[in-house]
């Protein structure tokens, strides 16, 4: 949905109605749209981890191979898939107004520049 309708066409309703569930199920899982947005990029940035450390894990060793397969890795599906960044340019545009989801960025980009400079 975010990723299709941006984030001014993100809301419960519209979110339900696409999943087939009643607002009511998505309110006693989630405490409303915001909360679900971070869950849903948080779990975004896990996706996005597991398929860097995958590509690292299964290099050959040596640090040029590890750093060359997590920049592969980097442009690559999952990562470039276009539904995902354009879920993941929405979220983005949340950074500056919401700061649950600032703080998951802020997470997020401390992980990505500890694990590049690991490999560096």
């Amino acid at each position: 949905m975010l990723a299709r309708e941006g984030v001014a066409g993100t809301s419960v309703r519209t979110i339900c109605a696409e999943a087939g569930v009643s607002p009511g199920l998505l309110r006693h899982y989630f405490e409303g749209v915001d909360d679900l947005i971070a869950a849903a990029y948080e779990a975004v940035d896990q996706r996005i981890d597991a398929a860097l450390e995958a590509a690292v894990a299964a290099a050959e060793n040596g640090p040029h191979a590890r750093l060359s397969a997590y920049l592969a890795a980097s442009f690559a599906s999952p990562v470039l898939d276009p539904d995902l960044l354009a879920a993941w340019i929405g979220f983005w545009g949340l950074v500056k107004t919401k700061p649950r989801i600032a703080a998951i960025h802020a997470a997020s980009y401390a992980s990505f520049r500890a694990r590049l400079e690991g490999l560096l």
